[in-house]
């Protein structure tokens, strides 16, 4: 499905001919790095979609640290720590964040995501930029919730960029996704959309 969806995008079966990355007369593999956040759960279809990648390509898998980091190695595959909390670790282990899930309070929830947030932008964008810059792929592969990096990939960086979306979320009207509270008259509805 991956080298379909890839086949869709460039027309052919190859990552796209930009060379800049090649030493003259070499025959190395272009190099693919896919990059995603979020728990395992999150990072698991993109280990499935490097695993494949790599019998062809040199694939690097960007995310967060953790579980995922010796996941992503166990497979023997090149991981890349661009995030430096596991956001599920965060929301674990921050009392506000306990709170607000023991509550219900949506509102005290994302609050919450963004001290994570405040807490690490700076470091995210020193390694994405860091890894951009020593290790340019051919192609850059997004995932969930990494929207603004695939955006200056494209825009700034000039990388042919592929935003995957290997998750999925059903609605239930009896809870809401990821772990955040039922809303109201079916309101969590809204943040699936």
């Amino acid at each position: 499905l991956l080298l379909q969806m890839m086949n869709e995008y460039n027309g052919n079966d190859e990552i796209p001919d930009d060379d800049s990355n090649a030493v003259e007369g070499s025959a190395e593999k272009k190099l693919v790095s896919i990059m995603t956040f979020g728990s395992r759960g999150d990072i698991q279809p993109f280990v499935g979609a490097a695993l494949e990648l790599s019998k062809k390509y040199r694939v690097r898998l960007l995310s967060t640290t953790g579980s995922s980091k010796s996941f992503a190695e166990s497979f023997g595959l090149t991981f890349v720590e661009i995030f430096p909390q596991d956001p599920s670790e965060f929301i674990q282990t921050n009392d506000a964040m306990r709170k607000s899930m023991a509550e219900g309070n949506v509102m005290k929830f994302f609050e919450g995501l963004e001290e994570l947030n405040n807490r690490s932008t700076a470091k995210v964008v020193h390694n994405f930029i860091e890894e951009m810059n020593s290790n340019r792929p051919d192609l850059l592969i997004t995932g969930s919730l990494v929207e603004y990096f695939e955006y200056y990939a494209r825009r700034v960086l000039k990388l042919n960029v592929l935003p995957m979306a290997l998750q999925s979320t059903g609605y239930s009207p009896d809870h809401a996704p990821w772990g955040v509270p039922k809303l109201p008259f079916g309101l969590h509805y809204y943040i699936m959309r």
